[in-house]
């Protein structure tokens, strides 16, 4: 890659260091993905916000693998931007998720609530299932954690909603085992076995 950027092959150096990142991916070396990712962004100019954006991702979560919560905040504020400046619509939703999912990771629970909830509305307007079952299970475990049960488990159902539709069992039963616990915890012992016993 090196001898390409060098000798003016740009594009045959970016493409080298996307499939070396991809295969450091597969392999679970995530050190090794920061790098190519980073040298691959290094290559790829302004006026190429869409690659930009999908390098920054990619790169975004090895940093999150590596557990590396700064560099991860650098780039999801990089994704943030490049969003707003492309008025991507499904860029905005990637940024939205990538930023609660941070922000749940490092703790910053009503961040995450915030960002999940932008993530809902952008994932409903664009009709994506999957995202909007990933926001409300963030949504619902943020407000788990700062001890907002009964909103905990609103999230909790339209989260359970959409992963039987899509169908997701896993998520499924992800859903039912917190609606159980949510349920349990304010004393319905009804709606806890009545979830509990859902799951087969």
């Amino acid at each position: 890659a090196w001898h390409c950027a060098h000798g003016g092959e740009q594009i045959k150096a970016l493409n080298y260091l996307r499939t070396a990142s991809e295969q450091a991916l597969a392999w679970h070396a995530y050190a090794e993905a920061v790098g190519y990712l980073t040298q691959a962004l290094a290559l790829t100019p302004p006026a190429q916000p869409a690659l930009r954006f999908e390098l920054l991702a990619a790169r975004e979560q090895a940093h999150s693998q590596r557990r590396d919560p700064q560099a991860q905040a650098a780039d999801v504020g990089e994704l943030e931007r490049l969003a707003e400046l492309t008025h991507d619509p499904r860029q905005r939703l990637v940024a939205a998720l990538r930023r609660a999912t941070l922000a749940e990771q490092t703790t910053h629970y009503a961040e995450a609530i915030v960002a999940a909830n932008a993530a809902l509305a952008l994932a409903a307007a664009q009709h994506d299932l999957p995202a909007e079952l990933e926001a409300h299970r963030i949504a619902g475990r943020s407000h788990w954690w700062r001890g907002e049960l009964d909103l905990a488990r609103r999230y909790y159902v339209h989260a359970l909603h959409r992963a039987r539709a899509l169908p997701a069992p896993d998520a499924v039963a992800d859903c039912l085992l917190r609606l159980g616990d949510a349920c349990w915890t304010v004393d319905d012992l009804a709606g806890a076995l009545l979830t509990t016993a859902s799951i087969e």
